[in-house]
């Protein structure tokens, strides 16, 4: 299993979360709620996290079956640890 390709993966799904926590920080700002700086603190971590993967390891054209399923298994275990930042 090669991990540089998982993490850059794994990056990528950090970025589309860091566009999804952007969105619920913008509509948590136009309706003036408390939590929206803990959304914006949260969407530029995790957009930070996600694009040093992106840039710094070389994509590749194929994934093994096992490479595929890290990346899934890493992608959620992200997306939840990353889900719960805007409340700790």
């Amino acid at each position: 299993m090669r991990l540089e390709v998982v993490i850059r993966h794994v990056g990528l799904v950090l970025v589309f979360n860091s566009i999804f926590l952007f969105i619920s920080f913008l509509i948590s700002f136009f309706l003036s709620e408390s939590s929206a700086i803990s959304l914006l603190y949260s969407a530029l971590i995790t957009l930070i996290f996600g694009l040093f993967p992106l840039i710094y390891v070389k994509p590749t054209n194929y994934l093994t079956i096992l490479e595929g399923t890290s990346i899934v298994v890493f992608g959620w275990i992200s997306t939840c640890l990353i889900g719960a930042l805007p409340y700790t």
